[in-house]
C-alpha cells in the first residue's frame, strides 16, 4: 500500500505565515493584569496539523491551543488563529517564543514582546472621603509629614 504524499502537489507545499492583517505587537498591561493578543495565520497546502509550541523563561505566557487540523470534508485548516496571553507578576520586558510547524515545512518562529509596567499601588478595599476625613484607610492612621 503506497504511503499518502504529505502535500498535494510540489505547487501546493505546505506554507505558514503570520497574516497581514494582524500583525505581531507587543503585549502591554501592568504587574497582576493581563494583555491578549490574537494571532492569525494564513495556512496552504497543510494536510495534517500544525503544531503551535510557546516557550518562555519567564512562564507569565500561554497560548490558547496547542495546535490547528486540516478538514478533509471542509478542505481547508480550521482555527487558524492563536490566541497569547501575557500574565505578568513582575515588572520588566519579557520574551516567548511561538513556534509552528507542520510537515515538509522550515518552522515559523515569532518573538512575542511582552512588557510590564509596576502596579498603581492602590489599595484593594475601597477608599471613600470619610476614611480620609478622620485620617484613617482600612483601620490604620495616616501617616503625617
Amino acid at each position: 500500500i503506497p504511503a499518502e504524499p504529505l502535500f498535494r502537489s510540489p505547487s501546493m507545499r505546505p506554507s505558514v505565515q503570520l497574516s497581514t492583517a494582524t500583525p505581531n505587537k507587543a503585549l502591554s498591561c501592568t504587574v497582576g493584569e493581563a494583555a491578549d493578543l490574537e494571532l492569525d495565520f494564513d495556512v496552504s497546502g497543510v494536510i495534517q496539523e500544525v503544531k503551535v509550541q510557546l516557550t518562555s523563561e519567564s512562564g507569565y505566557f500561554k497560548s490558547s491551543t496547542s495546535s490547528f487540523y486540516y478538514s478533509p470534508t471542509q478542505k481547508k485548516v480550521l482555527n487558524n488563529k492563536v490566541k497569547v496571553s501575557f500574565s505578568p507578576r513582575e515588572a520588566g520586558r519579557y520574551t516567548a517564543k511561538l513556534t509552528l510547524t507542520t510537515a515538509c515545512m522550515d518552522p515559523i518562529v515569532l518573538e512575542i514582546v511582552g512588557e510590564a509596567m509596576p502596579g498603581l499601588g492602590i489599595p484593594a478595599e475601597p477608599l471613600f472621603r470619610s476614611d480620609l476625613c478622620r485620617g484613617e484607610i482600612n483601620g490604620s492612621s495616616l501617616q503625617g509629614g
